[in-house]
């Protein structure tokens, strides 16, 4: 179930990722992942999840670094993270349920860190103009650079949401059972 989780995870997060990724390497290489969208087969599906999931992997990786110091600002307020993991490992221990709920919660947390994340480094891109397409339905860059800040302040006050929902969760499960 856990390999399961995290492969769905890796691959959302991936998902947006390409969001931005594919107008850096365009701008780097002049080679966009969506050139090969006409003659795609097997092989070009198979390597396009391949890399989706790494960049998944990869972004995760990189808004853990980036949101660092705020979440352990956010874990402060309940503890500290050294007081928080203590109280998920009685929590892992005593129940499954408990165990299976902090882990889809913690995903979810996940994934909105990254996105938010993606979302940033989407917006520096358009800032800097890097080989971006805004389509028909956008009338300039600075309408896109709006809608793109509005989803960046949703998916970071859901982010922050989530994550105080899942440390305030530790905290109270971990303080229950703790009495018991």
């Amino acid at each position: 179930m856990q390999t399961v989780s995290f492969l769905t995870e890796s691959f959302v997060i991936g998902v947006f990722g390409i969001i931005w990724i594919d107008p850096l390497i365009k701008t780097v290489v002049n080679y966009s992942i969506f050139d090969t969208l006409p003659t795609w087969n097997t092989h070009t599906i198979l390597v396009l999840v391949a890399f989706i999931y790494f960049a998944g992997m990869i972004i995760n990786f990189l808004s853990d670094i980036t949101f660092y110091k705020f979440d352990k600002h956010i874990s402060n307020r309940y503890g500290g993270k050294k007081y928080l993991k203590k109280l998920r490992a009685k929590i892992i221990i005593s129940s499954q349920e408990g165990a299976n709920y902090l882990f889809r919660r913690r995903s979810i947390v996940r994934i909105f860190r990254a996105n938010t994340f993606n979302i940033l480094i989407l917006i520096i891109e358009i800032i800097f103009n890097i080989n971006m397409k805004y389509g028909k339905l956008f009338i300039s860059k600075w309408m896109f650079l709006i809608i793109m800040f509005t989803i960046l302040l949703i998916l970071f006050f859901a982010y922050y949401k989530t994550l105080s929902g899942y440390f305030a969760n530790i905290k109270m499960t971990g303080e229950m059972i703790n009495e018991s």
